[in-house]
């Protein structure tokens, strides 16, 4: 039995999830656990990957506590592992549902893993809520399964003409040479953005009760970051929470046990969040058009012009 709500985030990569989720674990009773569906990759006992503390993941004290209290995720199959990060490909979107709908093996026993995650991060952190970052459509369907009723979805929206701006360039750790994210070409990242919006809009919302899910556009929170937190945290039932802000946009981080994810997140530090829409310089006129045309259902479906 779960006794944390869980908090799925879901959205384009880019969209600004490392910096909310990294100041939604500094509240007391909630863990941050960065993108989920990492773990059976990253923690591996020849991984170089790092958890959010600074440690790397196979080493980490508390990811090995988690581990130990979570047979089911630890003994996966490997075979269950590949599809856990085969269905990353849109190709495989589509096939996931139907393998949840036949109640195929694997999909029932990614589900009871990632089930068995949740509870042992509970167990061990005594927290009220869990915030999985993972984003991608496949294992927010498998965390609403998981969850049991008790998921709530927040959809990461932000202007893919930003988001494609941020794409270009790439993001690397000092400390962690393999935390990186490289640039990614224009039409990919155009691509990504439409396929994990219609998914998330067009899938996923239909997984949760209508008062279970909220979207929120990276441009509101950054405009107004504090108010936009506590209205957050309000809609999960914690509206008493002390917020780490030191002043409206201000917040000062402490390192997370998060397991995958931007490599902005290692490191606690203070940050003052803002948006400086880089794109309105940065995106070269046609690039920008060919964002525009493609993009056009959907961005203005969630307000972008």
């Amino acid at each position: 039995m779960l006794d944390a709500k869980i908090l799925y985030l879901a959205g384009p990569g880019r969209s600004g999830s490392t910096l909310l989720t990294d100041i939604l674990g500094q509240i007391e009773g909630w863990a941050n656990v960065g993108e989920l569906m990492f773990f059976w990759r990253n923690r591996t006992p020849t991984s170089t990957r790092s958890c959010g503390c600074g440690a790397l993941l196979a080493e980490c004290e508390f990811w090995s506590e988690v581990a130990e209290r979570a047979p089911k995720a630890s003994n996966l199959d490997q075979a269950v592992i590949d599809l856990v990060y085969r269905s990353r490909a849109t190709s495989q979107w589509f096939g996931l549902v139907v393998r949840e709908r036949r109640h195929d093996a694997a999909f029932v026993q990614w589900c009871d893993a990632l089930a068995d995650l949740y509870a042992a991060i509970a167990e061990v952190t005594g927290c009220r809520i869990i915030v999985d970052s993972s984003k991608q459509p496949p294992s927010g369907l498998v965390a609403t399964a998981a969850g049991k009723g008790d998921v709530s979805l927040l959809q990461l929206t932000r202007d893919p003409r930003a988001v494609v701006t941020s794409w270009l360039h790439p993001k690397s750790s000092a400390q962690f040479p393999d935390e990186q994210l490289f640039a990614m070409r224009p039409s990919r990242s155009t691509f990504d953005w439409m396929a994990q919006s219609a998914a998330t809009s067009l899938i996923l919302r239909r997984r949760v009760p209508d008062e279970r899910f909220l979207r929120l556009a990276y441009e509101d929170f950054a405009a107004e970051p504090k108010p936009v937190v506590e209205r957050l945290v309000a809609w999960m039932g914690d509206a008493d929470a002390v917020l780490p802000f030191t002043s409206a946009t201000t917040v000062v981080t402490k390192p997370t046990h998060s397991i995958a994810g931007n490599p902005d997140r290692l490191g606690g530090t203070e940050r003052t969040i803002g948006d400086q829409q880089r794109w309105r310089s940065e995106l070269d006129p046609g690039t920008r058009r060919m964002v525009e045309v493609a993009t056009w259902p959907l961005a203005r479906a969630y307000g972008y012009r």
